[in-house]
């Protein structure tokens, strides 16, 4: 997903780059015997060249470099491996380091991937875990906030996921489960244990779905905890 994101930050880039003005620009591409790809973008009269550069280093790692007419770097994104075999993006800019974006695994099998800012800082991260008791958690950290979701199942087999704050506070429960009839039942409760949201999904006698939504919520929070039912 990381690598995705500077993908598309890569993307935006040339293409800001071949836009601007509203110019057209000439574009051609070389390969040399290294294999390293080279796209350069002219205007009309051959000036406000830029070229982006697709290569690896000796240690394999690939780079897409973006200079201006003179060699001068606007851009470089470069993608990596560190000693313990992380993957890893940098993205530097005018040869300034701007963000990196790096998945680690611990030895745990624990999953994280977090964004650091120019100054080696951490601005926002993602860690997949698995407490004690065998129940799945995700922790998402911010210079704002950070929450985790706890995923788990209670003795009758129903899915419960739990959204607590930084001190371990219960913030959200949200509850799926199936009454006698088989229909699906899913509720949002507050810190106060509170039903802020209840669907209920029934079946009727010609076997069709019907869904009934009560709540008082805006529709983006609706939205939300829904998506977060589904596991998205």
């Amino acid at each position: 997903m990381i690598s995705k994101t500077f993908k598309l930050l890569l993307v935006v880039t040339l293409t800001s780059i071949a836009t601007a003005k509203a110019q057209s620009y000439s574009v051609s591409r070389s390969v040399d015997i290294f294999g390293d790809t080279t796209t350069t973008y002219t205007d009309p009269r051959g000036l406000n060249t830029y070229r982006v550069t697709n290569s690896k280093d000796i240690f394999g790692n690939r780079i897409s470099k973006v200079t201006d007419a003179i060699g001068r770097e606007i851009r470089t994104v470069k993608k990596s491996k560190d000693i313990f075999g992380n993957d890893e993006v940098a993205v530097t800019q005018n040869g300034m380091p701007v963000t990196t974006a790096k998945s680690t695994t611990d030895i745990f099998g624990n999953k994280k991937k977090s964004i650091t800012d120019a100054n080696g800082v951490e601005v926002k991260s993602v860690e997949r875990s698995t407490d004690i008791f065998g129940n799945d958690v995700t922790t998402f950290k911010d210079r704002d906030r950070n929450i985790s979701i706890k995923s788990e199942k209670d003795i009758f087999g129903n899915k419960i996921k739990t959204i607590s704050d930084n001190l371990g506070r219960t913030k959200f429960t949200l509850k799926e489960s199936t009454d006698i009839f088989g229909n699906l039942i899913r509720e949002v409760t507050d810190d106060k244990g509170r039903v802020i949201l209840s669907a209920n999904n029934e079946k009727d006698i010609f076997g069709n779905y019907n869904t009934s939504l009560t709540t008082s919520l805006d529709a983006q929070s609706v939205s939300s905890f829904m998506s977060m039912f589904d596991g998205n």
